[in-house]
């Protein structure tokens, strides 16, 4: 979205869906609320969609980080899904499914 929109890719440390998807920064972070004994720890998370519409169905009820971003831009909002859907298409299976492979980052710590 933000390349369709034109926009810079986020700077280290800006506010935005991604800024914790690093262990260390999330386990900093939990550190810094005053949490010890910090753990943290990834764990393979997998989506599984029938099709790329299917997808943009799912990330559209999802995300709003991308909805609050396009309120920022002068992007038709109905077209830079369409766009998403396009983009995911290029990925999808010979049967049209979309396997997308994620990690999630699981954090525990001590108040």
């Amino acid at each position: 979205m933000r390349r369709a929109a034109g926009l810079p890719a986020p700077r280290a440390g800006e506010r935005g869906p991604f800024r914790l998807a690093d262990a260390g920064v999330v386990s900093a972070a939990f550190r810094a609320a005053g949490y010890r004994d910090v753990h943290a720890s990834e764990v393979a998370a997998a989506y599984r969609f029938a099709s790329a519409a299917d997808f943009t169905r799912f990330s559209r009820s999802t995300s709003s980080p991308v909805t609050a971003l396009l309120r920022e831009t002068d992007l038709d909002e109905d077209a830079a899904w369409e766009a998403v859907t396009r983009a995911v298409a290029e990925r999808a299976g010979a049967d049209g499914t979309v396997a997308l492979e994620n990690v999630a980052i699981c954090v525990a710590g001590t108040a």
